[in-house]
């Protein structure tokens, strides 16, 4: 017999199947499908499933279990993820949504937001000579009519301290009607955790991806205004 892994999506699943793993794009929320090398600590290769989720169909005792989750972008979108999951007991009473897990992924540098999303990604440094600065929290703001709005995405830079800062929710956040490539005034923060610093961006285009010329470097930032 077989059973239903998600409500949401018309696929069987083995009834022999201990669990499965979604991950899903970190700035859409949507399941990545492809472009990734999964595998779980202790066990064999993943059946993937027609959604794009990942099941391991080993049976075993039906007991509790911690297995570590790796996942690597192959093309280097995503950051490397390893992340230890509570498999619950797979007795016969279980429902299937105890033995799905729900892991998001992390924006590196090289991630290319969907179409029509506005968008601005760079590389920070710090130091001389200029080394990467990893896991520095990145958000976008955008000033008008006086306010400041910070988007509710925050990434953070990568190995390379590359980075992805993106303003979800552009028509909630911008209320007045925008063409797209118009320019529009925004900064990136920059959090290490102790310190926040700002980049205004000179030519950020509203609904476009926009790239720095430069790298950015940490000691040449500025501090957020008053």
């Amino acid at each position: 017999m077989s059973q239903v892994l998600n409500l949401l999506h018309a696929e069987v699943i083995s009834s022999a199947s201990m669990f499965a793993v979604e991950f899903t794009h970190p700035i859409t929320g949507l399941i990545v499908r492809d472009g990734l090398r999964v595998a779980a600590e202790g066990y064999g290769p993943p059946i993937k499933t027609f959604s794009g989720r990942f099941a391991w169909n080993e049976i075993e005792k039906p007991a509790d279990r911690e297995i570590v989750i790796t996942a690597e972008s192959t093309d280097g979108r995503f950051a490397p993820l390893s992340e230890k999951i509570k498999v619950p007991a797979h007795v016969k009473e279980i429902t299937p949504d105890k033995l799905l897990f729900r892991l998001p992924l992390a924006a590196t540098g090289l991630l290319e937001p969907p179409d029509g999303v506005t968008a601005f990604a760079g590389q920070l440094l710090a130091g001389t000579p200029p080394v990467a600065m990893r896991g520095v929290a990145v958000r976008l703001v955008l000033r008008e009519d006086r306010q400041t709005v910070s988007s509710d995405y925050v990434s953070k830079t990568d190995d390379r301290g590359g980075f992805v800062a993106v303003m979800k929710g552009d028509d909630e956040i911008t209320p007045v009607r925008r063409s797209k490539d118009q320019t529009i005034d925004c900064w990136i923060e920059f959090d290490n955790g102790s310190v926040k610093l700002i980049y205004e961006i000179p030519d950020l285009r509203f609904a476009r991806l926009v790239r720095a010329a430069e790298r950015l470097i940490w000691e040449q930032l500025k501090p957020p205004p008053p």
